[in-house]
């Protein structure tokens, strides 16, 4: 329960986030307000903060959502809290920070190529079949988190943050997949930055 409630908040999360970035680089781009930022800015910097910003007002939201509900939970009588493990929580956490900072890097490295927002869901759909896939992906392997293909994909950076915490919360990965599953997921994301800011 734990890891499919959690993967689905990660999913609309990181979906909505991420489209927020994404809309966000295209009307800059097309009310030209980001030529004038850019005279200052580095564009690694401009999107680096678009993201941070972002993520912060994210994880912000999700935290006040899910605080919410707890409290409504815990004061209606006749319903029980479910008990879902603390690290379980924290890796949910992670994975969030981690995964919209991944995909909003690409959402907005997207949204820097088109100058209408009528075409930005077209320079999207490279981006969000992988990310759908992954979530999809996430409900078949609750039932067998250490498979080898579960395995996998919980290391591939573009999987990851679907898989892993669900591999988290309804297995036991060991602390050197968990670890390179990070590791490469931050690598992606630096790369990530540096190509997006080129483009």
């Amino acid at each position: 329960a734990t890891a499919s409630i959690g993967v689905v908040v990660l999913f609309l999360a990181i979906q909505m986030y991420g489209n927020m970035v994404l809309m966000g680089v295209v009307e800059e781009k097309s009310s030209r307000v980001v030529e004038v930022l850019l005279n200052h800015l580095r564009p690694r910097h401009l999107l680096a903060g678009k993201v941070l910003g972002l993520g912060s007002l994210g994880l912000i939201q999700l935290v006040a959502v899910v605080a919410a509900a707890i409290i409504a939970l815990a004061s209606v009588q006749g319903v029980d809290v479910p008990e879902v493990p603390v690290d379980a929580l924290i890796w949910f956490v992670v994975w969030f920070l981690l995964g919209f900072a991944l995909y909003a890097t690409a959402f907005a490295m997207a949204g820097s190529l088109v100058s209408r927002q009528e075409d930005a869901s077209s320079v999207v759909t490279p981006i969000t079949l992988p990310f759908v896939a992954a979530y999809i992906g996430s409900f078949a392997i609750i039932s067998v988190p250490d498979s080898t293909v579960a395995v996998v994909l919980s290391i591939v950076p573009i999987t990851a943050p679907m898989i892993m915490p669900v591999r988290i919360a309804a297995g036991d990965p060991s602390a050197l997949e968990v670890a390179a599953s990070v590791v490469l997921t931050v690598l992606a994301i630096y790369g990530l930055v540096v190509v997006a800011g080129r483009v």
